[in-house]
């Protein structure tokens, strides 16, 4: 079992690296509206507004794409956790969560017209001239599969730890159903108020919320008199 711990965490952070590793890659091809040059952009640079270069060498400084910066942030906190997981296994529980951001940023990047996410100034662009390049489509894999294997990775080290502590911990998906349990028990303990308290109690808020706002009003109406008579005094 000790033994699939580890290899589970190898293969989780060699996924989660070479997700991280794409965004150095070009990911994405456009063509310039006019003058047909085509630029190859990498992830990079579209998560930080970088300068890049055309095909026929003409250099434009591109805008942060708020997307792709937040699925490079996802993506390399992902890989940093991984990697410190052997230091405590609470490590590979955040980079699973990170993991599962980062894929619905994928998804949302795949199922959308190629570059819908990205701020292509200064480039003029239609969506016709953009396209995604292999090395986007690796992208999306790899965080696809940090996303599996961190989850792989995250039970087999719980089903070490409660194999350790001989019966005296349970595994993730017996915590899930005792707490999924007592919720429900404590959810019929409430005692919900009957429909005269509630209406009570809500009459008495927009009192209150009316008594507020007109003690506000007359306060500012006051200033504002006060401020203006002390203006023209001194004129």
């Amino acid at each position: 079992m000790k033994v699939a711990k580890l290899i589970s965490r190898i293969f989780a952070i060699g996924c989660s690296v070479a997700a991280l590793a794409m965004f150095f890659f070009p990911i994405a091809k456009i063509a310039e509206v006019g003058t047909g040059t085509f630029y190859d952009l990498f992830g990079y640079q579209l998560a930080f507004g970088m300068k890049t270069t055309s095909w026929a060498g003409t250099t434009v400084d591109l805008q942060v794409s708020s997307y792709y910066t937040f699925a490079f942030l996802t993506v390399a906190f992902s890989a940093v956790m991984a990697c410190l997981s052997f230091k405590k296994n609470s490590y590979m529980i955040a980079s699973f969560v990170s993991s599962i951001i980062s894929t619905i940023l994928a998804i949302m990047f795949i199922s959308a017209t190629p570059g819908t996410y990205v701020d292509w100034r200064p480039i003029v662009s239609t969506a016709a001239g953009r396209e995604y390049l292999p090395c986007f489509y690796l992208l999306f894999a790899f965080v696809l599969g940090t996303l599996v294997l961190t989850a792989v990775a995250v039970l087999v080290a719980d089903l070490v730890e409660v194999k350790e502590s001989n019966g005296k911990k349970k595994t993730i998906f017996a915590r899930i159903v005792t707490f999924i349990r007592e919720y429900k028990s404590e959810i019929t303990k409430i005692t919900w108020p009957g429909v005269s308290t509630v209406a009570k109690n809500t009459l008495v808020v927009f009192v209150v919320c009316a008594i507020i706002g007109v003690f506000i009003f007359l306060l500012d109406f006051g200033l504002g008199w006060l401020l203006e008579t002390v203006l023209s005094l001194k004129k």
